[in-house]
């Protein structure tokens, strides 16, 4: 075997095993159930978003910018209706952090798999409460 052959059968060899890693990285973030693929009923106001709306579509066919946005969104109004103690708005607390929760994942697993932030039309998968995130007794950090 050739300097040159032995060579290309290392740089093979190097290859094949970047891309059973790439594999075992994928298969470590399980894909959402139907259940977990919320569609958009509402962008968020343009403080977090000022591109192209996705309302109407589910969180897998998201940008992952417009996910990150939606999700900080949703948490911002969770926390303020936690501040204000509403009762009109802290019956939608839950709703919401589910739905920021979700989009978050969303977020953090189209981008693991190298989605662009243009919306698409293919399907795949998606852990953190408001306290979280906010961290206890913070003002709003949005």
């Amino acid at each position: 075997m050739s300097a040159t052959e032995e060579m290309l059968t290392n740089m093979l060899l190097v290859l094949a095993r970047v891309e059973k890693k790439v594999d075992q990285l994928i298969q470590q973030t399980a894909p959402p159930t139907p259940a977990d693929d919320e569609p958009i009923g509402r962008d968020p106001s343009e403080k977090y978003w000022t591109g192209a709306s996705c309302k109407g579509l589910r969180m897998s066919e998201c940008p992952p910018d417009y996910l990150r946005a939606y999700s900080k969104y949703r948490y911002a109004c969770v926390f303020m209706a936690r501040k204000e103690n509403n009762p009109e708005k802290m019956k939608y607390v839950d709703r919401d952090e589910k739905s920021a929760k979700l989009a978050k994942e969303w977020a953090e697993y189209r981008e693991a798999l190298g989605y662009g932030n243009a919306p698409s039309t293919s399907s795949e998968p998606p852990s953190q409460t408001v306290s979280e995130t906010l961290g206890e007794g913070s003002d709003i950090p949005f």
